[in-house]
């Protein structure tokens, strides 16, 4: 018998689920009648259940006397640093050097995970049929990369990577199951306020690190400006408001979720959540409504600070000035207006909103306090819409809109003007002189800044309009996290791999 033969034969990779990979680990250590409790209960309870594996384990646990736990999965520095492969769960092992691949073909060339994916997967049969026609014995070896399989485990690996790089964390959890959206979409939910707080304070000190930036020009100026193009399709439902700014109280931000698909008894321009209800008519006809809001409170409060220049029928005056950024986008669309970003001066994002709603000023306010909770920003800002931001700050701080504390009491004193690109467009008197970065009032802290930074990360961020189209709330801000981290480090220099900066 020729024992090299065996040895050196192609071997078919056996395909198993998630399920079946977690019974093979029970069969280990749990006696039969357990595990069919288990099986029995995974089918009976429902998988919208949250937290559904934490009660079958206590059901288990009161029922046969046991203590079972849910385990978790770790990802620790030592294995990042120095594992050549990635293995999360399922039936595929990632070489981590595929993941890099990914991570440049993304940051250089705006390469889709679907295109990604299309491309490895062609590549590889291609290979795999040109060596067979060099060979008398035909192999069925090859595995080819599942989409979203790939994308869950290079983004799940990219959070543990970001976390090691901005923290002094040595140890990560994550989902124990890759193919599991909703576990995936429920980690996503938890991490994502501390993601965001470790973005802010990191680039907004990227000074000590950076191996590329003039000193002389770095964090003079931030930069903001709404990106209207990402294109994801969201929720119509506007109405939902957020409290974590006590200085603005409630601000109407919209429906960040997805809408659901065309089917029958669904309104496809609303999530899951924001269905419209069922009232019945005379005729027994089902009806949809919402409740809807006949005024827009950002909006009155926007006309408010610009009152001298709305006319007497109550419509802003385009006469005066061209440029108006108010009010909520149009009911006819049920794409996402995109999100505000600020950028350092030396082109360095520091934060990002999504925004289902146009920009409005609270929501720009809204911005910029929710990057000062986590980080510090310079005494001077650029703005498209800067005299619109200076007229509502004049009008409505210390109001219950706008509350006088410590921190907003940055506001007031920030030297704020129009960028250049954008300043031509402008009319008011004030535009035209205070307003201009170049004027005497601003004592030269806009001379030989490039104002226009916010207008070329957009033009950047702009070829990723497809890839943003396919991601849905939570995980559309873990990207966009993830993304804006690595657009950093090309910018300042440093790898993505660096732990602990």
């Amino acid at each position: 018998m020729d024992h090299s033969n065996q040895l050196t034969s192609p071997r078919t990779p056996v395909h198993i689920t998630d399920e079946e990979h977690t019974l093979i680990l029970m069969l280990r250590t749990m006696p039969l009648d357990e595990i069919i409790y288990v099986m029995m209960l995974n089918n009976f309870l429902p998988i919208e259940l949250p937290r559904k594996y934490d009660h079958i384990a206590n059901i288990i646990n009161l029922h046969f006397k046991k203590s079972y736990e849910v385990h978790k999965k770790f990802i620790t520095v030592e294995s990042i640093k120095n594992d050549q492969f990635i293995y999360l769960n399922g039936n595929q092992v990632f070489d981590q050097n595929l993941l890099i691949d990914f991570e440049q073909q993304l940051i250089q060339n705006n390469v889709s995970f679907e295109g990604y994916t299309s491309a490895y997967n062609s590549k590889i049969q291609l290979i795999e049929k040109r060596q067979n026609q060099k060979s008398t014995t035909a192999t069925d070896s090859i595995t080819l990369l599942d989409e979203r399989y790939f994308q869950m485990t290079w983004l799940l690996i990219n959070v543990v990577k970001f976390l090691f790089m901005t923290t002094n964390q040595k140890v990560s959890n994550i989902p124990m199951s890759v193919r599991d959206v909703d576990e995936c979409n429920d980690y996503f939910s938890k991490i994502q306020l501390e993601l965001y707080k470790n973005f802010v304070g990191f680039w907004t000190q990227h000074q000590r690190f950076t191996k590329r930036c003039n000193p002389t020009t770095c964090s003079k100026v931030f930069i903001v400006d709404g990106h209207q193009k990402a294109n994801r399709l969201v929720c119509q439902y506007k109405d939902v408001f957020d409290n974590s700014i006590y200085e603005l109280g409630p601000v109407q931000m919209g429906c960040l979720h997805s809408p659901l698909r065309k089917a029958r008894n669904v309104d496809h321009r609303y999530c899951q959540l924001h269905q419209p209800k069922i009232v019945t008519s005379v005729n027994d006809e089902s009806i949809p409504i919402h409740q809807i809001v006949l005024e827009n409170k950002e909006t009155t409060l926007d006309k408010l600070a610009l009152m001298e220049y709305v006319d007497k029928d109550g419509h802003y005056d385009d006469a005066l000035c061209n440029v108006f950024r108010s009010g909520i986008n149009s009911k006819l669309k049920i794409s996402s207006y995109g999100f505000l970003a600020t950028f350092l001066s030396c082109s360095v994002i520091v934060g990002f909103t999504e925004q289902p709603c146009s920009e409005g000023m609270r929501r720009v306010l809204h911005h910029i306090l929710t990057i000062l909770r986590f980080g510090q920003l310079p005494n001077a800002m650029c703005y498209d819409c800067a005299c619109t931001l200076k007229l509502f700050i004049n009008r409505h701080f210390g109001s219950n809109e706008l509350k006088s504390t410590d921190s907003t009491q940055f506001l007031t004193s920030l030297a704020m003007a129009i960028d250049r690109f954008h300043v031509k467009n402008h009319k008011r008197p004030m535009c035209k002189t205070v307003m201009r970065p170049d004027h005497p009032c601003h004592n030269d802290i806009y001379a030989s800044i490039n104002t226009q930074v916010a207008e070329q990360g957009f033009s950047y961020l702009s070829k990723f309009k497809n890839s943003f189209r396919g991601y849905s709330y939570p995980k559309s801000t873990i990207f966009f996290t993830v993304l804006f981290h690595f657009k950093n480090c090309t910018t300042t220099g440093i790898s993505s791999f660096e732990q602990a900066v």
